[in-house]
């Protein structure tokens, strides 16, 4: 009976958490993973790769354009250096598809992005993330273009 009760504590020990295990944040990523092949077509994206303080900027920028996102098809994720990722979808990019993405060297500056097209193409890399240049480049597509035109169309057929 003791080694039972023994047996019990340490099995309980082990699964109880340490004190000075690391907490992720409330706000961790999604532990479920999205291809760029599974947003090909549908989403347009913008990959921030930042520094944890940047981090917080940069997501707060992208959550308060939230109906510019929504309306250009963009999916966001922001990547900190530890690799905990953000984003106004479900799940983050697979590992595999961050590291593609990821310049091979060291962050450059503090908010490194990469904007992918709908057909899943790099459409550029900004040294330094810059919403305003993000979204003029998306908006000067082609394919962007049409979407506007269309909704144009549409709006004038309402009236």
């Amino acid at each position: 009976m003791t080694r039972s009760v023994l047996a019990l504590v340490l099995l309980l020990g082990a699964l109880a958490p340490r004190a000075n295990a690391e907490i992720p944040p409330s706000n961790a990523a999604v532990p479920e993973h999205v291809s760029l092949l599974d947003l090909r077509w549908d989403h347009r994206l913008i990959v921030v790769f930042a520094d944890r303080a940047r981090a917080v900027e940069v997501m707060d920028t992208l959550a308060d354009a939230a109906d510019g996102m929504e309306e250009r098809g963009i999916r966001w994720f922001v990547v900190d250096r530890w690799g905990i990722c953000r984003s106004n979808g479900v799940a983050c990019l697979h590992p595999t598809d961050l590291r593609f993405l990821r310049k091979p060297d060291r962050l450059a500056s503090d908010a490194e992005a990469v904007v992918v097209g709908k057909d899943g193409l790099i459409l550029r890399r900004f040294a330094e993330f810059d919403l305003r240049e993000i979204v003029e480049l998306i908006d000067a597509q082609p394919d962007r273009q049409d979407e506007i035109a269309e909704q144009e169309a549409e709006a004038a057929r309402r009236r």
